[in-house]
């Protein structure tokens, strides 16, 4: 009598059983199968196909076989010329490429984006300014430059690039004259000014301590100045910017040091926006970032006057119709698209909020006497561009030297009493209404509204227009960039 397994044993032995009877079944229907296929292949050998293993390739009388078409190859990837970034395709206009290296070396402080700008501006005769070209490997190559390649070809590229790029420097600062130097200057504090509180952290190191290339350094050392960049990083919040305060106030005399603190109150980049352009005439493009202090300032620009901007528009050279005639319809959306394609915008006709700040300072910057004090007038009342006292003295300065009676008023009802960077003078601002008056403008009637922006500040004007503005959102309505249905930003 035999013994059968019981439980999970008679289950297992079962499972065994049935595997063997499937695996048995399979291996007789692949045989009958490779049968069928054999006698299904015979008449085609019998047919003249040639066979593979023949030495006469299967000839039949009828000559070789077609060779086999060739076999299309993929193309290989192209590789690009700088590591991590900023090589561009093929199909993207130059200009657009232009475009993202700025803003990648300007806001991201990309060093190989800096190095492309900066061969760019050197060696293509369509763009060539060697002042640009200074500005961006000046902040490749600058002192405090940490770049630390990984692994062995990244440290060769970056060696045979930062060698290159050094020559081009060292060739380009040769070749500047004095003025392109100061305004390579200028450049430079405009860039790192407009980067937040790490770029003035970085221009204060900068006037610090001497760089890399001291010879041939357009940004002298001076302590003073430093202590000011390194006041306006510790304002905007920066961590390590107190450090450098104090240690610098103490090193510094008393005088200096709170001059230079106080200045940190209203400084400001002598540029109104990024200068220069290309031998092409081309104008470099402005990547700064907007601030709280811009936006709020920009949903003003509607209280600018229309015959203003009409006037700029006539300066800037984007109509032929002077302020005060009649205007034939559709002249003002022409003249707004001419001046937009003129600062490398699309041509919309549709001025934007930043579009008319530019336009009021291209044609202050040009000379215009209206359009600098109107200027003037925008940085007082906090329109278009944050407050600065500094500023719209400049400007009613820049104005009076011209004989023009309205800023000579306004400006002496700035100077009547102290503002944040303007020192008060009475005597002064008698003497330029005594001017005013002479030139026909009644100080009386053309009065200054001053607004202090430290008080704006504390009222919470702030709050205010920022709840303003999500109450905008949340109902889907977004206000125009101006009202008036024939002004130019329409």
């Amino acid at each position: 009598m035999r013994n059968y397994p019981k439980g999970n044993a008679l289950v297992r032995a079962r499972r065994i059983v049935r595997r063997r009877k499937a695996r048995a079944h399979a291996l007789k229907v692949i045989g009958r199968s490779a049968r069928v296929g054999a006698v299904l292949l015979l008449p085609l050998g019998l047919m003249g196909c040639p066979n593979p293993n023949s030495g006469n390739g299967g000839d039949d009388g009828r000559g070789p076989p077609p060779p086999p078409p060739p076999q299309q190859q993929r193309p290989a990837p192209q590789v690009p010329v700088l590591p991590d970034t900023l090589q561009p395709p093929l199909k993207v206009p130059l200009s657009a490429s232009v475009r993202q290296w700025r803003a990648a070396a300007w806001e991201r402080d990309d060093v190989f984006a800096q190095i492309r700008l900066g061969s760019y501006y050197a060696h293509d005769p369509s763009a060539h300014d060697p002042v640009e070209a200074y500005v961006w490997y000046y902040l490749a190559l600058r002192r405090d430059q940490n770049y630390e390649p990984h692994g062995r070809a990244a440290d060769q590229t970056w060696n045979r690039l930062s060698e290159s790029a050094s020559d081009d420097f060292c060739a380009v600062y040769d070749a500047m004259s004095l003025d392109e130097r100061m305004e390579a200057r200028a450049r430079l504090i405009y860039v790192l000014a407009n980067r937040g509180p790490e770029g003035f952290i970085t221009l204060g190191l900068l006037h610090r301590e001497n760089g890399r290339y001291r010879d041939r350094d357009v940004i002298v050392r001076n302590d003073a100045d430093a202590l000011t960049y390194f006041q306006i990083a510790h304002d905007m919040g920066h961590p390590l910017a107190a450090a450098y305060v104090q240690q610098l106030s103490n090193a510094l005399p008393d005088k200096i040091a709170q001059a230079a603190i106080a200045r940190a109150t209203y400084w400001r980049p002598e540029d109104e926006f990024y200068p220069g352009q290309t031998a092409g005439g081309v104008l470099h493009s402005d990547e700064r970032i907007e601030t709280i202090d811009d936006r709020v300032a920009l949903e003003r620009v509607n209280e600018i006057p229309t015959d203003c901007l009409r006037r700029a528009l006539w300066m800037s050279g984007a109509t032929v119709l002077p302020a005060g005639k009649s205007i034939p319809p559709g002249a003002d959306r022409a003249a707004a698209a001419r001046f937009q394609e003129s600062i490398g915008d699309d041509p919309t006709g549709s001025l934007t909020p930043e579009q008319i700040v530019r336009l009021v300072q291209t044609a202050a910057v040009n000379g215009d006497a209206t359009s600098q004090t109107e200027l003037g007038v925008m940085y007082t009342q906090g329109i278009g561009v944050p407050v600065n006292y500094n500023r719209a003295q400049h400007w009613f300065e820049a104005a009076r030297r011209q004989r023009y009676g309205l800023a000579m008023a306004y400006l002496g009802h700035l100077l009547e009493r102290p503002h944040p960077g303007v020192t008060g003078d009475n005597n002064r601002a008698l003497a330029l209404f005594g001017e005013a008056r002479s030139a026909g403008y009644d100080p009386g009637r053309y009065a200054l509204t001053i607004r202090d922006d430290r008080d704006d500040r504390d009222r919470g004007d702030r709050r205010r227009d920022r709840g303003d503005r999500d109450a905008r959102e949340e109902s889907g309505n977004d206000p125009a960039p101006r009202s008036d249905s024939d002004g130019a930003a329409q």
